[in-house]
């Protein structure tokens, strides 16, 4: 049990980490493209607030799997 314990305690540390550089990141990967005049400021909040959300989940997830094993 401990090593499973051991192995999600790490896969959060990099899910926590690559969530980070996605945070750092955001604007230069999912920022305004120019080639796409129909994108409103809305469907770009609607992409960003799926994205944040994945990443939340998988958070809740290891989270619980450390603390619950």
């Amino acid at each position: 049990m401990i090593g499973l314990k051991i192995g999600f305690a790490v896969c959060l540390l990099i899910v926590f980490l690559a969530g980070l550089y996605t945070f750092k990141n955001f604007e230069r990967w999912f920022g305004q493209d120019l080639n796409v005049p129909s994108e409103t400021e809305s469907s770009r909040l609607l992409n960003k607030s799926q994205i944040i959300l994945v990443w939340l989940l998988a958070m809740k997830l290891l989270v619980m799997m450390v603390w619950i094993l």
